[in-house]
């Protein structure tokens, strides 16, 4: 049995967009390698939600419904610098103009 939602609830439908909620900006973006993770600020959150950072062997070191702060992220990066292709992350961070 699923509530029906209310209409302050925040719908995300497609890839590549942005949203603002609850004063954090929220982006939802394809990631195709390294290069995305370290433009980031380090105090931004990322949501996996498809795909993920592997291991040489495709071991996920972060999988989808992990989430991981992007200073620990670009870390993770340095020794593990494989993405699995089309990874989907959810990137949060608070709006410091409200």
């Amino acid at each position: 049995f699923e509530t029906p939602k209310q209409d302050d609830c925040l719908w995300i439908n497609d890839v590549d967009s942005q949203h603002k909620f609850s004063n954090c900006d929220i982006r939802i973006e394809t990631v195709n390698s390294t290069d995305k993770f370290n433009e980031k600020h380090d105090d931004e959150n990322i949501v996996f939600l498809n795909g993920g950072i592997q291991t040489e062997d495709n071991d996920f070191v972060a999988q989808p419904g992990d989430v991981v702060s992007c200073a620990i992220l670009k870390r993770l990066i340095k020794l593990f610098p494989y993405i699995n292709e089309n990874t989907t992350i959810m990137t949060i961070k608070r709006d410091i103009d409200e």
